[in-house]
């Protein structure tokens, strides 16, 4: 799946901490702009996927039927992130 660990940023560098030791996972471009806020979007990958893996277990417990329009299609968003994050993405 991905690196367990507390995934943290420092700049453009984002790494994993496992046992005292800090580990790279990537380091963004720094020549964009927006490289620290991309680190950080990366970063949080490891807390959004738990996240939308708790909604999305607890919202499949309903009937499409039963949810509003917009949170049934929320649903299939947070599903297809899951799926290209467990790195099933372009099989």
């Amino acid at each position: 799946m991905f690196t367990k660990g507390e995934w943290v940023t420092e700049g453009n560098f984002v790494g994993v901490e496992m046992e005292g030791n800090l580990y790279e996972i990537c380091k963004v471009a720094s020549f964009q702009p927006e490289a620290k806020e991309n680190a950080c979007l990366i970063s949080a990958a490891p807390d959004m996927y738990r996240g939308l893996s708790k909604l999305v277990e607890e919202l499949n417990d309903y009937e499409w039927y039963d949810m509003p329009a917009g949170i049934a299609v929320a649903l299939t968003y947070a599903e297809d992130a899951l799926i290209k994050a467990e790195g099933k993405c372009g099989q």
